[in-house]
Formats: structure tokens, sequence, C-alpha cells
């Protein structure tokens, strides 16, 4: 999502779709605007007072188009219920290279992206021991609770394990990486890739280490359209 306006009683959305295709989002007064972002602010959102973000849109409808700040009208649609899924912070960061890269928030995650919006890098919070369970076994519930709380405090003094913002400049683990490429150790999914490094194939790292990219046309091209289990819409 672009641009954020009031238009009449409800908010407009500028929305460009992960091809690049650029819509008019209207939501409704009284329709329903959500995120499990916790610093999000539904109110200044409608105002037109929020970041670029990253939105999904249902039950959408025809609507007359919409214009917005480049002036051409577009294509346009009405929506019960909007869900804001991720914000991108509005000052880049600035990486030891020099190079810029900005910081997109999403609940239990973060992507870094170069300005004209190429993602570099996905990570994940770490889910804590409390938050797993395994179907038809035991689990953490079935400890007995003084054990569950030693458990819990030793996970929460534990440090990160990597930089990101380390990671995003380094050339030594790009060669690591490529060196190393682990071709049997590919996960597809319908959104993403996940490349899995075991530990201590990368020199630089002490502990295993799992990049997953989305599908997009770049990614795509580097595999046959066959080798492909979950074909992106656009490919």
């Amino acid at each position: 999502m672009l641009e954020t306006r009031p238009e009449g009683t409800g908010t407009a959305f500028l929305l460009q779709t992960p091809e690049g295709e650029e819509y008019g989002i209207l939501l409704p007064e009284g329709s329903r605007l959500s995120s499990a972002l916790e610093d999000f602010d539904p109110e200044a959102f409608r105002r037109g007072q929020g970041q670029e973000a990253a939105i999904s849109a249902e039950s959408l409808s025809p609507v007359e188009d919409l214009s917005f700040s480049g002036g051409e009208a577009l294509p346009s649609y009405a929506a019960e219920w909007v869900e804001v899924t991720g914000y991108r912070q509005e000052e880049p960061l600035i990486l030891e290279d020099g190079s810029q890269v900005f910081l997109w928030q999403y609940a239990g995650a973060r992507a870094y992206t170069l300005p004209e919006g190429q993602e570099l890098l996905w990570a994940h919070d770490p889910g804590s021991p409390d938050q797993s369970w395994t179907a038809g076994t035991e689990s953490f519930a079935s400890l007995p609770s003084p054990v569950q709380a030693r458990i819990l405090e030793y996970y929460r003094a534990q440090s990160p394990l990597y930089e990101e913002q380390a990671d995003l400049s380094d050339p030594a683990l790009r060669s690591e990486m490529e060196a190393a490429f682990p071709g049997r150790s590919l996960l597809f999914f319908p959104e993403h890739l996940e490349i899995a490094f075991p530990a201590g194939s990368l020199p630089s790292q002490e502990h295993s280490y799992l990049l997953g990219p989305d599908w997009d046309e770049e990614l795509s091209a580097l595999l046959q359209p066959w080798a492909l289990p979950y074909p992106p819409e656009n490919s």
C-alpha cells in the first residue's frame, strides 16, 4: 500500500500488488480495519497518517475509479474488511557499506528491502518452548510447573544467535553460502522457498542457518516450470 487518504466518510488506499499493478481500495465507514501489529493505530490509519504498509483486503466489490496524488484514475474496489499485516519504517537503515535498506515490521517477523522494493532478508522471531506442540506426544504443558519455569528462564536469558543487519552486508557470508549451497535442503512452500544450511556448513555461523525468500519472477526463473510444486501466479 503506497498511499492513504480520507474519501468521504471512509478511507481510500492506493494499493500496489507484488506484480506492480495499482488499484484503489475504499474502506467505507463502519467497515472492519484490523491488525495484529502491537503499535497499530486504526484511527490514525483511517485519517491517512499511516506509513507505507502491507494490507490484505476481503469481500471486494467494484466502485467508481479513485484518483490519488499521481492524478490518474485507477480501477477501484470497496472492501468490507482490511487487515494491515505490516508497515515500513519511514527512515532507511544505513549498512556498513553505505547502502540503504528499509525495515518492514510484521507480527513476529521483519523484512529488509532495497529502496526499489526487492527483499534481501526475512527474520522471524523464534518461538518460545511454551509455543511448541507435537501431535500425539507429551508437550511442554505436560511437564511439572517448576520444570516449565526453569526452561522458560533459560530461554529468556539467551541472546540473539546472529546479527541481522550484519548479515545483510557480509560478502564473506554470501561466499560461504554459495560454496555450501545444499541442493538437497530445499523446502517448497506456496508463498516462499526455504534453504537450510546445517550447523557447521557455514564457517562463520555457529548454528544452523535458514533463508526464506518469497517467490518472485527472479527466483522462479532459476527453476524449470516443472520443478515448481507451487507455481507463483506471475510465473
